[in-house]
């Protein structure tokens, strides 16, 4: 571990690496965004960018941030890809702009009116699908109209997502995914947070969007969602991407899955474990293959011995091979 400078006066609530002029001279910056008043001694208002080397401004917000995404607006469109933020602020580098935000390496812009609301009205994520920017949050109006916590913005004006996931209820992070590989189904808008089919459409806390209609994903959970991702955790194997769920909940559709939960096409090959033989299975010959290879540095994933996949043969192969014991699964090296 190492500091970037002294660190900020405060707390960080976002992080993302964004290259303001793409394929141009400049290299990419980590922009930070939070609760605080300087970074590393330098003003910065909730949130600052660094260079590898120092921080800097880049326009006080005047409250929290809570979300940054970076986003091409319109995909293959002639809009340049963006750094946008949402949280409490309502101006943020001299621009009067309500809880959402666009900075484009120079200068920050609103995106319309934003969003508005009874108190309190906040911006929680961002996410791109049918080439439009979504935002989700805690808010009752997007651009002066109802869209209840999920609304669309095409460049010009907002609506609503389906009709929203319902007010009061919070979006907290959404992701466009096509969730059955190779099949007929289109890309969906996945949304989790924390709600009930109040307004918009089906779904305990999480929920699909395609265009058209909502759809529910089993039961949903018991409690709220707060954060998504992407993960293929079989690499170049015959399995698809799938989207994975972390947040509160301790129930999914029915059955105990404590925080985290993986929604997808069944996977044909078990999930890759510290099998340091390659023999598909983790006993006593692995503990035999880590003591004979101990010390070795290979290409992460590819050494003998190497159980838990770092590129090197150490104690914490050991443990992973005690950790995983008794498993039959795919084995980490090709």
């Amino acid at each position: 571990w190492s500091p970037l400078g002294t660190g900020v006066n405060g707390t960080i609530n976002a992080l993302a690496s964004f290259d303001a002029d793409g394929p141009g001279p400049q290299q990419a910056a980590l922009y930070a965004a939070g609760f605080f008043s300087s970074a590393s001694g330098t003003p910065a208002q909730h949130i600052a960018r660094w260079n590898s080397v120092a921080w800097s401004a880049v326009g006080d917000a005047n409250n929290e941030v809570v979300t940054l995404k970076v986003l091409d607006p319109d995909g293959p469109g002639p809009l340049s890809t963006t750094l946008h933020a949402a949280g409490w602020f309502t101006g943020i580098g001299g621009v009067n702009a309500s809880r959402a935000a666009r900075w484009d390496g120079a200068n920050w812009s609103q995106l319309g009116a934003g969003l508005s609301g009874p108190f309190p009205v906040i911006g929680m994520c961002f996410a791109t699908f049918e080439d439009r920017v979504i935002v989700g949050g805690f808010f009752r109006d997007a651009g002066g109209s109802a869209a209840f916590g999920l609304a669309r913005w095409d460049e010009s004006a907002w609506a609503s997502v389906g009709g929203g996931i319902g007010f009061p209820a919070e979006a907290r992070a959404a992701v466009a995914f096509d969730d059955d590989g190779a099949g007929p189904n289109t890309e969906r808008l996945f949304v989790a947070g924390s709600y009930l089919p109040i307004v918009g459409g089906p779904g305990n806390h999480v929920a699909a969007w395609d265009g058209g209609s909502w759809s529910t994903l089993g039961t949903g959970f018991d409690i709220g969602a707060w954060a998504v991702a992407l993960f293929d955790d079989d690499a170049d194997g015959p399995d698809p991407p799938a989207l994975y769920v972390g947040g509160e909940f301790t129930v999914v559709d029915g059955a105990p899955m404590l925080h985290l939960a993986r929604w997808g096409c069944p996977r044909t090959t078990p999930p890759p474990c510290a099998d340091a033989n390659g023999d598909g299975a983790v006993n006593f010959a692995d503990i035999t293959a880590v003591l004979a290879n101990f010390g070795e540095d290979y290409s992460p994933g590819t050494g003998m011995g190497d159980a838990n996949g770092d590129g090197v043969v150490t104690f914490g192969d050991v443990t992973a091979v005690l950790s995983a014991w008794g498993m039959e699964c795919l084995p980490l090296r090709p």
